[in-house]
């Protein structure tokens, strides 16, 4: 019979341990099971990104209101998955170590992988034109000059004409492998990391009598960091159950 013992906030007791040295391995464990956690989640948060935008082009997914522009809604999701990806595997930054190193990545889809970030930096989170994206350019620009006669007047007109699409499906199809392959990646880096800090638990349990007093004083409180009654409910009750989904607590704007 499965009973919840104890539930203990890990990253603000890592925090108040930081700069302490026998402590050094623990506070580092910590922040790596939170960047492997939270890569995972950036990963299947593009992948539902490139569902939804499946279903808007199969005509899977309906909006009752006719005054919304399901091709801005494909951009969005479109752009979202994208950055999301970018997020994943970015190569180390102020907050969060790099996780998913290219050396991890099959020689076949590396070259996809470098051309997935190089229209992220020069077509999304930039602006370009994205010349050398699979089906043809992202964005077409053309400045027009007219001339008119009017009676006896002569006129004219300036215009800029941007046409920019929304999503391509060769792009969306190489992102959706590239996710899936990013994800098989993380399984034994989270199992390696997850062994490495039941680890070193065990030994601080064992080496240090304060450690246990010290756990004690940071317990896991969900209303505390899920300012949603409903998402914290669910919450508790996966910690209880020992089956917590990182996916399911994300707060949903209410109804008006």
């Amino acid at each position: 019979m499965r009973g919840l013992v104890s539930a203990t906030d890990l990253s603000a007791m890592a925090a108040t341990l930081r700069g302490r040295p026998a402590f050094r391995s623990f506070v580092g464990l910590v922040g790596r099971v939170a960047a492997v956690l939270t890569v995972r989640e950036d990963l299947l948060e593009a992948g539902r990104c490139l569902a939804l935008l499946a279903a808007i082009a199969e005509d899977r997914l309906f909006f009752e209101d006719d005054s919304i522009d399901q091709t801005t809604i494909s951009g969005a999701l479109f752009d979202k998955a994208i950055i999301l990806y970018a997020r994943a595997t970015a190569q180390g930054g102020n907050q969060r170590d790099a996780i998913l190193h290219e050396d991890r990545l099959d020689p076949a889809l590396l070259d996809r992988h470098r051309e997935l970030l190089q229209l992220r930096n020069e077509c999304v989170a930039h602006y370009g034109h994205g010349d050398n994206v699979d089906g043809g350019p992202l964005v077409r620009v053309a400045v027009s000059w007219s001339e008119y006669r009017i009676d006896d007047r002569q006129g004219f007109a300036v215009a800029a004409v941007a046409i920019r699409a929304q999503h391509r499906d060769e792009v969306a199809s190489v992102l959706s492998m590239l996710i899936e392959a990013q994800l098989t990646n993380l399984i034994p880096i989270w199992h390696k990391v997850e062994r490495k800090l039941h680890a070193e638990m065990k030994h601080l349990r064992e080496s240090d009598p304060e450690f246990e007093r010290m756990a004690a004083a940071f317990p896991f409180d969900p209303d505390e960091l899920v300012p949603d009654i409903h998402a914290a409910a669910r919450l508790r009750s996966g910690i209880e159950q020992a089956c917590v989904m990182p996916d399911e607590y994300s707060i949903r704007r209410p109804k008006r």
